[in-house]
């Protein structure tokens, strides 16, 4: 009895939420709450919340490149113990 009570709870918050969110952006309601897109949290950041996230994608990035440039000297390494390794 408890779990269902909880359950209609959420689900009355969720349909709340719909509401309030197609009142803001516009549209039609559909009854159920869909996570927003990475654009639509885009446009709704402030300078100050765009600067961040240019600033964390900047960091992404060049996390990826050091990544790939540790593995590379890794097969290198590799490469150097096992000269048949080399591509």
């Amino acid at each position: 009895m408890v779990k269902a009570f909880a359950k209609s709870k959420v689900a009355e918050q969720e349909t709340i939420a719909d509401i309030l969110k197609t009142m803001e952006m516009g549209g039609k309601a559909k009854g159920a709450l869909k996570p927003p897109s990475d654009n639509e949290v885009e446009q709704m950041l402030d300078t100050e919340g765009k600067a961040a996230l240019e600033k964390l994608k900047k960091r992404q990035s060049r996390g990826v490149r050091q990544g790939l440039c540790v593995g590379a000297t890794r097969r290198a390494q590799e490469a150097a113990h096992d000269p048949e390794r080399l591509p």
